[in-house]
């Protein structure tokens, strides 16, 4: 360990900057490696099976789980396919960067991010055995395990954004560094802007959203007893499914008709997750310009797009207010060339740029992603 550490820094600046603020430790329970994002443990009897350049590489393959702020966005996600999705991501980068692991990890996936892959897995994924063949599970070329506090606790929300804040400015000096030596690793760029500036896949942005803000408590498939017998239909508590929301879709003349097919295929994403949920396959869309025009679609066949003028977002939260049964969440698909928000609606809000949007859009409340490029 100390010869491959020696190494790194001698010869890779920008892993040598991530690397000297971990804090290694041994750990005899774990089968390879594993970081948290501030500490990188290693079994020693693994270390021992390996050469010193393939310690290196792992050591790589550990700090790159950080770069990539894999133990802050898991989520909801399961520990071993997430594992799995993050190795194929960097072991690739790990070989462009001219390093060798070692036997029995992840064989790299290009041009896709973790969540995507990881939405590609088969459900409850068997993962490969670990290096060398050892036959304890999944171990890949490393484990990748979710950031904590000091004291071992969950971090928070809050907690984990202000942790991705100060791992941004260490993986900006890093990156710094290797940039005035000449030696970034291949492949890192795109990997450091993504963790700078995250556009998350559509289906990860709705399936976090809707784990953490959209869940229901209910469910209307097992009625309560205990009101059948007065003719009152009610739900009861334990259910599992997907709250009601609703989809804007932004209509204004700043929207071409590319983005706008766009914005009616993620519509139609959204009514795929419905169905595959169990819930009743309807989704209530809400299409808006300078005013805002409400419709519930079962299919493509039923979308019917109103709009073309200004751009107004205080309309549709104006909308929410009229309504009888108002949606428990919503999300604003737009190109964020708008400044007119309203009022917070006081329901989870996610706003979800489109490729050609508006760099410095900022929404005064809810949440913000972007479409991939």
């Amino acid at each position: 360990m100390d010869a491959a550490k020696f190494k790194l820094v001698q010869q890779h600046p920008f892993f040598a900057v991530l690397l000297l603020r971990m804090r290694i430790v041994q750990d005899d329970h774990c089968p390879t490696m594993w970081t948290d994002g501030t500490r990188i443990g290693f079994n020693p009897k693994f270390v021992e099976t390996m050469t010193v350049s393939e310690t290196l590489a792992v050591l790589v393959h550990e700090l790159l789980h950080v770069v990539g702020m894999h133990t802050t966005r898991r989520g909801s996600r399961d520990p071993l396919g997430w594992n799995i999705a993050c190795d194929a991501v960097i072991n690739g980068i790990v070989a462009k960067a001219g390093l060798t692991l070692p036997t029995g990890c992840v064989p790299p996936i290009s041009g896709k991010l973790p969540e995507e892959i990881y939405q590609e897995l088969p459900k409850d994924p068997k993962g490969p055995k670990g290096p060398k063949g050892d036959g304890g599970g999944y171990a890949g070329c490393g484990e990748v395990r979710d950031a904590v506090n000091e004291d071992g606790t969950a971090m928070t929300k809050a907690q984990r954004e202000e942790f991705d804040s100060m791992t941004g400015v260490v993986i900006r000096q890093a990156a710094n560094a290797a940039k005035a030596a000449g030696k970034l690793p291949a492949g890192m760029e795109r990997m450091i802007d993504e963790a700078l500036e995250p556009t998350i896949p559509w289906r990860a942005v709705l399936e976090r959203f809707v784990t953490e803000k959209a869940l229901n408590d209910y469910t209307w498939s097992r009625p309560n007893r205990r009101y059948l017998h007065n003719g009152v239909y009610l739900p009861s508590v334990g259910g599992n499914t997907i709250s009601r929301g609703g989809i804007a879709c932004d209509t204004s003349g700043s929207m071409d008709q590319a983005m706008l097919k766009e914005v009616c295929s993620e519509a139609l994403g959204l009514l795929s997750v419905y169905e595959a949920d169990g819930a009743e396959a309807e989704l209530d869309l809400y299409w808006f310009d300078h005013a805002c025009h409400h419709q519930t679609v079962t299919g493509v066949e039923d979308i019917k797009p109103v709009g073309g003028g200004g751009t107004s977002f205080r309309c549709v939260f104006e909308k929410l207010k009229e309504l009888a049964h108002a949606p428990a969440w919503i999300v604003m698909l737009t190109d964020g060339y708008c400044d007119d928000f309203g009022e917070d609606p006081g329901i989870p809000v996610m706003w979800i740029l489109t490729k050609q949007r508006h760099e410095g859009f900022q929404p005064p409340f809810g949440e913000l992603s972007h479409m991939i490029d």
